[in-house]
């Protein structure tokens, strides 16, 4: 079962790459050891044809905290960058 299709996008390691492109290191930290955070964005057309961000307030506040807890605190404003990204990288209607 694919959890993805051709127009699915990641952002890893600070970059946005589609699903099928993505590599990671099978011997990694994240991996092995859960030393990573995760938090599911999505977005949705609207009525006026524009994409809007789904709760994206609450989505990167989650990831923040969640980053607090583990090693990825050592990336402060984590949620701040990947939200800004996101947003920059929204398909526009």
């Amino acid at each position: 079962m694919k959890y993805y299709n051709e127009h699915t996008v990641l952002y890893l390691n600070g970059e946005f790459v589609k699903a099928a492109d993505a590599k990671m290191d099978l011997y990694s930290q994240s991996l092995h050891y859960g030393y990573a955070v995760f938090e599911g964005i999505r977005s949705y057309r609207t009525a006026a044809g524009a994409t809007r961000i789904f709760k994206a307030k609450e989505h990167y506040d989650r990831l923040e905290n969640s980053a607090v807890a583990t090693p990825a605190s050592a990336m402060p404003g984590a949620a701040t960058t990947v939200s800004a990204a996101s947003v920059k990288n929204c398909p526009r209607g």
